[in-house]
């Protein structure tokens, strides 16, 4: 299949084309210095557990959009040079094996899009260089393992549509962390108050929860959040008047917020996306808002359960297109 002159190769990248079967192990094994394998987007099916021998120097291996139809393979937990691991949509299904903590070279691993079902396991908590984990779309259950190991380099950890339960950790030992995606669990408790405290942090998504308790007002106070997306939990309490002006998008509709919306909403500089309705707000919309309208992507406000009046009536009918207070 490949030439005898090509022992130095390095790359073999067949992404995108109609490939049904893996490329053949004595094939590949002939090329110790491989370092990338990328076979993403094909139509390959069936993963034998012991594919990666002789893979040893194997830096980055990509089967993303596959049809794999089969367990995580325990063999790759032998791939102790491996950095980026690739398996997202490639149909895995039971568990993420505990041997994965062997794999301590690993930097990046998403195994989102599957049909894993069981709890994380505790060993991923092992891999010290890791910065990336994106395991949502998948059918996990049970706790979300943190640990010592992670907290030197993990920067984005994605966990969100499954079934995770248990109250959020506090991640507040994790100073590299940038984005956190819990969004669609069973995930209960409060908001941990050192989320805004932590100085590289720039995106939370944990709506379509079961969160309680108020925000606290150190989450709006954050230097460092840009995104900020809690709806449809059971959130109580009212929005702050001191909001730092780093903010980009605001969601938190869908909760029993109550009170009036502080006019320093309309003052953000950098806001995008302003989403509050269904809660229990009341008094008028600040012409802040109005003022700063045509510069957002989302603005919905649609008052519900809510008792908003607008202050600028010709602002209302203006934009009655990305704004609608009248619906009950």
């Amino acid at each position: 299949m490949f030439a005898a002159n090509c022992y130095l190769l390095v790359r073999v990248i067949l992404d995108s084309n109609n490939l049904t079967n893996l490329l053949p192990l004595p094939e590949l094994a002939a090329f110790p210095h491989l370092l990338n394998l990328s076979l993403a987007n094909n139509s390959i099916v069936g993963l034998s557990n012991d594919y990666t021998e002789g893979f040893q120097s194997l830096l980055k291996f990509d089967l993303s959009y596959n049809d794999l139809s089969s367990t995580f393979p325990s063999s790759f937990s032998r791939l102790t040079a491996l950095e980026w691991l690739n398996l997202e949509s490639s149909s895995l299904s039971g568990s993420i094996p505990p041997t994965i903590g062997n794999m301590s070279s690993l930097v990046y691993l998403n195994l989102s899009r599957n049909r894993l079902n069981s709890t994380i396991s505790s060993s991923w908590t092992e891999l010290s260089s890791l910065e990336t984990f994106y395991v949502s779309h998948n059918a996990l259950n049970g706790t979300l393992p943190v640990g010592n190991a992670l907290r030197e380099n993990l920067k984005d950890i994605s966990a969100g549509k499954n079934s995770l339960t248990g109250t959020i950790p506090s991640f507040s030992s994790y100073p590299s962390l940038e984005h956190i995606w819990l969004n669609h669990n069973k995930f209960h408790g409060s908001i941990p108050t050192s989320l805004g405290n932590m100085t590289n942090l720039k995106s939370v998504y944990f709506e379509a929860n079961r969160l309680l308790s108020t925000i606290p007002p150190e989450i709006f106070a954050s230097q460092s959040l840009e995104a900020l997306v809690l709806g449809s939990n059971k959130l109580t309490g009212s929005l702050p008047n001191a909001i730092s002006n780093g903010f980009v998008l605001l969601a938190i509709e869908k909760n029993y917020i109550s009170g009036t919306i502080p006019v320093s909403f309309g003052n953000l500089p950098s806001l995008d996306g302003l989403s509050l309705h269904s809660n229990l707000l009341t008094g008028e919309i600040p012409s802040s808002i109005g003022d700063m309208s045509k510069n957002l992507t989302l603005l919905a406000l649609e008052k519900k359960h809510a008792q908003l009046n607008c202050a600028d009536e010709p602002w209302t009918s203006s934009k009655s297109q990305v704004a609608d207070f009248g619906k009950q």
